[in-house]
């Protein structure tokens, strides 16, 4: 699969698009989509986490996790309830879980003539970098088969790239009532873990915010629920969930 990047966004590659190689052969560049889950309940955490507020900043951690994916896909969608920014497909997530919300994101891009591969990305990584991302989106594979990086040996497919025979499965089993993420993955998966993205903290940045107990672990708490009597802290305030820097430089 290459991904050659345009000069400003994008994945992969570099020097002018389309232009020639060895041999003065053109290089071809695919399209890659993206694909923001922000519609789950929450119901572990007991708050809604796409509204997280992140770091210094105070934004959302949808917001922060929609630019960061908007910065490496060519296109990007939010399946859920729109508190990214980025454009909504024209079905609307029903909240029956991750796989029939992908299956919604990858529906809005083949039905506007894109069925390429997508990164899928839940709301839920707060640590997760820029860096890691595009190491995912551009990590060398076969055209059908997916990337899909491990955290403590447990796929994480909710931070990958799927490729588009994945996505068209999912569409498959999400008709005939699957629910089950791993079902749609049946189609080929290449796993990453330390050895394949080296310099990456996989355990740090793929932690999710479900786990506060993984998060005291890492230093980070999470911020109080705001007493409804009282009124809400300006952004930035100290409630927010300081993460430091969002960037990581292997």
């Amino acid at each position: 699969l290459l991904l050659a990047r345009r000069p400003s966004r994008g994945v992969g590659g570099s020097g002018p698009r389309g232009s020639g190689g060895a041999g003065g052969r053109a290089r071809v560049r695919v399209t890659l989509n993206g694909i923001l889950l922000t519609g789950g309940r929450s119901r572990r955490l007991g708050r809604d986490k796409a509204a997280l507020p992140l770091g210094s900043g105070g934004s959302a951690l949808a917001v922060h996790l929609g630019s960061l994916l908007s910065r490496i896909a060519d296109h990007s969608v939010e399946v859920g309830p729109g508190v990214s920014g980025l454009p909504l497909p024209s079905e609307q997530d029903p909240g029956e879980g991750p796989l029939l919300a992908i299956t919604l994101g990858a529906r809005h891009f083949r039905r506007s003539g894109s069925g390429s591969s997508a990164l899928v990305l839940a709301t839920d990584l707060p640590l997760l970098s820029e860096g890691l991302l595009r190491a995912i989106a551009t990590f060398p594979a076969p055209p059908g088969v997916s990337v899909v990086p491990l955290r403590e040996g447990r796929p994480q497919p909710l931070c990958a790239r799927w490729s588009p025979a994945a996505l068209a499965l999912a569409e498959e089993r999400s008709a005939e009532g699957e629910r089950r993420v791993q079902a749609a993955l049946e189609s080929g998966c290449r796993f990453l873990g330390e050895a394949e993205l080296p310099g990456f903290d996989l355990e740090r940045e793929l932690v999710d915010v479900d786990d506060a107990g993984a998060l005291r672990g890492l230093g980070l708490e999470l911020p109080e629920l705001p007493d409804p009597a009282e009124p809400p802290e300006a952004p930035g305030a100290p409630g927010a969930l300081d993460l430091g820097s969002p960037d990581h430089n292997p």
